[in-house]
């Protein structure tokens, strides 16, 4: 009897920080720009299949033991970094350290054990701009490029086939998305031909979904964008911070989900890229 060898199935989750337009220069007020409104990242969190199902189990568990007095019928908890942040909500509960700290352990400790890849793209969009002009590629759509093009060497190298999953951002804006995922799909990258993307994507299409969706790993590229950006703009000079401890730890996990090539684990333009 002939074995069939089925490829690997994947999805790319896709997350944004900062701010996705261009301003004119008569817009921007005096001094430097604060690094969201100069820089958009954009980290892409790769799950097996099998990988997303056992996910969203355990991150389900996790909200009900630490939240626990949410009406979950009928009414998902959303994990959203800001909203946590900023107490918001139910996360109002974490102004008690003696419920933040367990909380925080329990949430490094489901990223530490769950089998993601990331892949985080940054851009300087005014350093993009002003060498590009009137040509510079719209910054969102530049970025999913870059992101899909490292995702798809993913697949080829591992024999699978994948699709992919961004967070909804509205009207025009998800529109511009299917657009600028479509144009890839069909005509590739000026690096790359669309043989690459045609081998190893499922779909012609982008799924788009909204951060209510509770779709698990939509919440986890939310909660590491923020942080995988500002690690990759502090590497290259552009930000000066002193992480907390929660930080630190996050990116301790970080390192070792980043995208890698070659036997010298090289991470540089592979699970990060900074495009200057």
């Amino acid at each position: 009897m002939e074995t069939i060898h089925c490829s690997p199935l994947y999805r790319l989750y896709i997350d944004e920080s900062g701010d996705h337009r261009y301003y004119p220069p008569q817009q921007k007020q005096p001094g430097p720009d604060p690094p969201h409104q100069r820089y958009l990242g954009l980290s892409g969190v790769i799950l097996e299949q099998v990988a997303s199902q056992c996910l969203f189990v355990r991150l389900e568990q996790l909200k009900r033991r630490h939240f626990p007095s949410w009406d979950y019928d009928g009414n998902p908890l959303i994990l959203h970094q800001r909203d946590i942040i900023h107490r918001k909500s139910i996360f109002g509960n974490l102004n008690d350290p003696a419920k933040s700290r367990p909380f925080d352990d329990d949430l490094l400790q489901l990223l530490t054990d769950t089998p993601f890849h990331l892949i985080t793209v940054v851009i300087d969009k005014n350093s993009h701009r002003d060498r590009y002009d009137s040509i510079a590629f719209p910054p969102y759509g530049y970025c999913l490029e870059v992101l899909l093009e490292r995702y798809c060497f993913f697949l080829n190298n591992h024999r699978g086939r994948g699709d992919v999953l961004a967070e909804g951002r509205g009207g025009r804006e998800d529109k511009d998305l299917k657009e600028a995922y479509e144009k890839v799909y069909r005509e590739g990258t000026i690096w790359q031909s669309s043989k690459l993307f045609r081998n190893t994507l499922t779909s012609h299409e982008i799924k788009v979904k909204a951060k209510t969706a509770n779709i698990a790993g939509l919440q986890v590229a939310d909660l590491v964008v923020k942080d995988s950006t500002y690690q990759i703009l502090e590497e290259h000079g552009r930000l000066q911070s002193k992480p907390d401890s929660y930080r630190r730890q996050l990116l301790g996990i970080l390192e070792k989900k980043y995208l890698i090539k070659g036997k010298g684990k090289e991470v540089e333009g592979v699970g990060m890229k900074f495009l200057g």
